[in-house]
């Protein structure tokens, strides 16, 4: 996928969360299935058997994956000390995510590529 399909997976994903088309723990899954993993490793992640966080609304996989919901205004911060952690390079991750949905960042271990999104860049319907 190149960043344009990157950008657009991830809005789609956040306006279904806005439209409550998908749960927010759901997230990182669907993601990950966007992405092609397989319906097995995705679920071996959700069950908790290949999730090697410890911490609630954490998700980590070797090989993959540290994402992280993050709370209130701290996505950024929160990236910045997900990517320092020793576990990154250990485990091998080669995607670091975090989001509060409506801010989403990610960086791409492997080529320092980094994406910023945010919700006013979101395609979300008002009504008045």
């Amino acid at each position: 996928m190149n960043i344009t399909q990157i950008e657009e997976t991830v809005k789609k994903l956040a306006s279904d969360i806005i439209a409550n088309e998908v749960n927010k723990d759901e997230f990182i899954y669907e993601l990950m299935a966007a992405y092609g993993h397989r319906k097995t490793t995705i679920g071996r992640i959700k069950s908790g058997e290949r999730n090697l966080a410890k911490v609630e609304g954490e998700v980590r996989a070797k090989r993959h994956i540290y994402f992280k919901q993050s709370q209130g205004d701290c996505v950024l911060s929160d990236i910045d000390n997900m990517k320092k952690e020793p576990s990154v390079t250990r485990d091998k991750i080669r995607f670091v995510i975090a989001t509060d949905f409506n801010q989403f960042v990610a960086l791409d271990t492997r080529t320092h590529d980094a994406l910023d999104i945010e919700q006013v860049n979101f395609t979300t319907k008002r009504y008045w």
